[in-house]
């Protein structure tokens, strides 16, 4: 099994590992996202001119149908009563009131346009912001993971190290003090002896 500071090498080295994994990834993501980001926030289309020329059209169809109606009416009018003079009152009327609904449908063709044109401006802001947020807290992440892996494998190392002097001391002292007793009793026997010599 391994120790403290081959699990914490490994765990410093798979961290490092994964995070340039996702780091690549997030590359290869970004190159395709970010551009259409930009191109949202810098050059919005809004509605697009060919949508905004249907819908222009689609009134336009509208209103000459409503102007078509108008002008049978007055001529019907005109005829029934006998008072010419009356189909281009009326006539004139409905035109007037064709430019006004025409003008109304493209001043709120023109805001939806300006509206979609901001909506794409602050989703292409909004997205650039996004993929910079995750690149870097991804990597913060990792780095953090990388640092405490570190961390713990010098911590590691040190307690192998206090260790190994903790039992190197353990193993000297009792060796130094059998030698110490052994020459104290040495020269505790040479005294003795020499003690009785003189006697």
């Amino acid at each position: 099994m391994p120790g403290p500071g081959g699990l914490s090498s490994s765990l410093a080295q798979n961290s490092a590992a994964q995070g340039n994994a996702l780091y690549g990834q997030s590359q290869g993501i970004q190159s395709a996202l970010t551009p259409f980001f930009q191109n949202e926030m810098y050059n919005p289309q809004g509605l697009g001119a060919q949508t905004m020329s249907s819908m222009m059209t689609q009134a336009g169809q509208s209103t000459a149908g409503a102007l078509g109606g108008a002008r049978q009416s007055a001529m019907d009018l005109g005829a029934r009563t006998g008072n010419l003079a009356a189909i281009p009152q009326l006539i004139g009327q409905a035109n007037k009131a064709g430019i006004g609904d025409m003008s109304g449908v493209a001043n709120q063709i023109g805001l939806a346009n300006a509206d979609a044109r901001m909506q794409q401006q602050q989703k292409g802001a909004a997205g650039l912001a996004g993929i910079m947020g995750q690149d870097m807290s991804g990597s913060l992440g990792y780095g953090k993971n990388e640092n405490e892996a570190i961390q713990n494998l010098q911590a590691a190392q040190n307690s192998g190290f206090g260790h190994m002097l903790e039992s190197g001391i353990a193993q000297a002292i009792p060796a130094a003090a059998g030698g110490m007793s052994k020459g104290f009793g040495d020269t505790l026997a040479t005294m003795m002896q020499n003690q009785g010599n003189n006697g």
